[in-house]
């Protein structure tokens, strides 16, 4: 089974360098909603297509791979961070980002999605193409691929992992014969 992982298109949104926590949260919920930039089409002969929930996803499937069977799932939708805390200081944008991906990684409910659950997610959405068997291109998010490319290489998949995928940039994994599934939970 022939499994390729494609990154949304760039989302057209200009982040500021300060935001305070609300502004921050707006932001996000804004890039949630903003468009993307047009890619070229790819040439991929594989017919079945996943996006996530989130627009950007849909938006670079209609750009990137055209006329095929495209199914929505919320197992691929991304990370939904937040402001690390409230405040009406204006922090730099890293410092949300580096906070809310920390709290997100410990753990914290002040994050609407924990480490745990998106591993849950992604074991679900591994799950559910195996089952199937079919090969498949998967639209979706960077910090949420980054996790599931760990999970294909635990099952057996071939393919290089890349940490960070680039607007726009694909990555190819093919489920090796007589790979073992595994889940990684303890028996």
């Amino acid at each position: 089974m022939r499994v390729v992982l494609l990154r949304h298109a760039r989302v057209l949104v200009d982040w500021k360098k300060r935001y305070s926590s609300s502004g921050y949260d707006d932001e996000n919920a804004n890039y949630d909603r903003a468009p993307v930039a047009p890619l070229p089409p790819i040439d991929m002969a594989i017919r079945k297509v996943y996006v996530s929930s989130l627009p950007r996803s849909a938006a670079t499937a209609a750009f990137l791979v055209g006329e095929k069977d495209i199914e929505t799932t919320k197992l691929l939708d991304e990370v939904p961070i937040r402001s690390f805390r409230d405040s009406e200081r204006h922090f730099p944008t890293w410092l949300w980002n580096v906070m809310a991906t920390l709290q997100w990684h410990l753990g914290s409910t002040r994050q609407r999605e924990t480490r745990k659950e998106t591993q849950r997610k992604i074991e679900a959405f591994l799950d559910m193409i195996e089952e199937r068997g079919e090969d498949c291109i998967v639209v979706g998010h960077g910090i949420h691929f980054y996790d599931m490319m760990k999970r294909m290489k635990a099952r057996g998949y071939a393919g290089k992992i890349k940490k960070y995928m680039r607007n726009g940039e694909f990555r190819e994994f093919v489920a090796e014969a007589g790979a073992r599934k595994t889940t990684g939970e303890k028996g």
